[in-house]
């Protein structure tokens, strides 16, 4: 038998900041929006969505843990989003431009190019691209 991860579900304070981080920021795939309910995101085979709630959800203040960085020391649930050359760095732009919180100032090589953020809910997401160390040196 095969098994599939399908769908995940998270949840937030504040449903429009978080939408606005990641449809408009970081441009995934919205597939769903409800006004101060939902709204959710087809990457690849996975359906990520986020609901917002009533009750005040804590946001982390530091950064989670992540195997191929150094520095994170929360050991809560993050994930890193990879994007293709072409978009990667204006997803970072955006997200600079945006004044959103980083653990580097700018993007750092570890065997791929990697700009840990905070999103609105404080979770930590890596934006990624593996491709080479030289071709991203002189616009960083």
């Amino acid at each position: 038998m095969k098994s599939s991860l399908r769908f995940i579900y998270f949840y937030c304070n504040e449903l429009n900041k978080v939408r606005t981080f990641y449809s408009e920021l970081i441009q995934l795939h919205e597939i769903y929006f409800e006004d101060h309910a939902s709204v959710a995101y087809q990457c690849d085979q996975l359906q990520v969505s986020f609901s917002q709630i009533t009750e005040n959800l804590p946001v982390h203040e530091g950064w989670a843990t992540q195997p191929g960085w150094q520095g994170g020391e929360l050991p809560v649930p993050s994930w890193s989003i990879e994007c293709e050359e072409h978009a990667y760095k204006k997803v970072v732009e955006r997200l600079q431009k945006a004044k959103v919180e980083s653990f580097h100032q700018h993007p750092v090589w570890i065997g791929y190019w990697s700009y840990p953020v905070k999103d609105p809910a404080g979770n930590t997401v890596e934006i990624t691209w593996p491709g080479d160390e030289d071709a991203l040196k002189s616009s960083i």
